[in-house]
């Protein structure tokens, strides 16, 4: 209910939300009144809908400290971010998407303008690929064969097959790129951060405007890959593994 609402251009109502989930609507209005009074939703007076309410907020903050890599990460994240003066993403996989956790700029380095968002495609992030290319073969699989692959801009991998050649590629060299597959005029550069079990707790990319960030290419895959490893041994249970 609350990703409906949240994905509508204006609030709904309780009818409209009983028909979009198929829940009788003297389920929905309980549960839509239970959500106002922790305000998760709130009544909009002049179209009589609901909508999400600010108190998502604080629990989305919540969520995000008890990520336990995002925390660790944020001072590297900044170090970073100073160093390829390029917006920083630390992302980790959430049921099929990105969850993009925490980012950092460097306040005197150029601003991006594009909006990543707090979620992400796998097929067309570099996060994404990071994270898939960690992930064991049959659930890898099992994923793939499930994905859609809707077409972004010009340059968005539409092919499965295409994906699992890129993905091999991802494994065998540690990187993922964005080649303007998300958004035109931006690039990504990802690395995973590997447990020492191989599986990823997370990923780190460094985002910027397609010109600026190829020519820089190398020094900032190093950078990346020095950060996931400085992150290593502070993940909660590799210690002295």
């Amino acid at each position: 209910m609350l990703r409906l609402l949240g994905g509508a251009p204006r609030p709904m109502g309780i009818t409209e939300v009983a028909d979009e989930l198929g829940l009788p609507k003297a389920t929905v209005f309980r549960l839509l009144r239970d959500l106002a009074e922790v305000n998760c939703v709130i009544s909009d007076e002049d179209s009589q809908g609901y909508r999400l309410a600010p108190g998502l907020i604080e629990l989305g903050e919540l969520a995000r400290r008890q990520i336990d890599v995002a925390d660790l990460a944020r001072p590297v994240l900044e170090e970073v971010a100073h160093q390829v003066r390029e917006t920083v993403n630390l992302g980790v996989l959430h049921d099929d998407k990105v969850l993009v956790v925490d980012s950092a700029r460097d306040l005197k380095g150029p601003r991006l303008t594009a909006d990543l968002g707090p979620v992400s495609e796998l097929y067309c992030s570099a996060l994404g690929k990071a994270l898939l290319s960690c992930l064991p073969g049959d659930r890898r699989e099992r994923m793939l064969d499930e994905m859609k692959l809707s077409r972004q801009t010009e340059h968005t991998i539409t092919s499965v097959e295409a994906l699992r050649r890129e993905l091999d590629q991802v494994r065998r060299s540690g990187v993922a790129y964005d080649r303007e597959e998300y958004e035109l005029g931006l690039y990504c550069i990802a690395v995973p951060v590997r447990r020492k079990s191989e599986a990823a707790a997370g990923a780190i990319s460094a985002c910027g405007p397609v010109s600026r960030l190829q020519e820089k290419q190398e020094e900032v895959v190093q950078y990346l890959r020095d950060a996931a490893g400085r992150l290593i041994p502070l993940l909660p249970g590799d210690a002295g593994a």
